[in-house]
């Protein structure tokens, strides 16, 4: 795919210039094995920015190069079990062709590591290949988008806590409050979504954090 292409197929599938999407990446652990996990991206042009913290394998995977994949999905089940894996038993297939149930995948190249600061680093990823696999898009669902939301607040409620930031997590936790009420007007006690809400619930429980 020359630039034109990739900056064509990239604005189709939903990433505008400059802003943050949600994805799951998947990157290639030491061993051959694969991690995923969810993650902000923007579009700078025709390359893709990510910003792992430096205490996850994502960052470690993406500090030694090689190739990534950028998994799109608005299933809030597959940004649970890739967020907290030890946590989740169902866990989706990964291996390099990308997510198991992901609507589309855009294979990357790990470019430079810029903007290191204490917490978090970015790197540049280049698409070099974009497979869609679902071709019928889904109606915008906003229990689906408030799930995936809490799930992304939760992440950093995790990490937050066990450095102690309390003021943080807690200002996070009330987000999370509003999103899971957001979930439980709109959404069915049976939908993806309010059983990511009642997982999330028992989770920020088991980390000592009151909510």
């Amino acid at each position: 795919m020359n630039e034109a292409q990739v900056i064509d197929s990239l604005e189709r599938l939903g990433f505008p210039e400059k802003c943050i999407v949600e994805t799951i990446l998947i990157t290639r652990n030491k061993d051959g094995s694969y991690s995923a996990a969810p993650m902000g991206v923007t579009r700078n042009g025709s390359t893709l920015i990510v910003r792992p913290f430096k205490s996850t394998q994502t960052f470690t995977n993406l500090s030694h190069g090689g190739s990534a994949s950028i998994n799109l999905s608005d299933n809030s089940r597959l940004f649970l079990a890739t967020a907290f894996k030890e946590d989740v038993e169902e866990q989706p297939s990964v291996d390099e062709s990308g997510l198991e149930g992901a609507d589309a995948t855009i294979q990357t190249e790990t470019g430079e590591m810029f903007n290191k600061s204490e917490l978090r680093a970015s790197f540049s990823l280049t698409p070099w290949d974009i497979k869609i696999k679902s071709p019928h898009p889904t109606v915008f669902s906003r229990g689906r988008s408030e799930a995936i939301e809490a799930i992304i607040h939760a992440t950093r409620i995790q990490v937050f806590n066990e450095e102690g930031r309390d003021s943080e997590v807690q200002t996070l936790i009330g987000k999370v409050r509003d999103n899971i009420d957001v979930i439980k007007k709109v959404s069915s006690e049976g939908s993806r979504e309010y059983i990511v809400a009642e997982k999330l619930l028992s989770l920020i429980k088991k980390w000592g954090v009151p909510i």
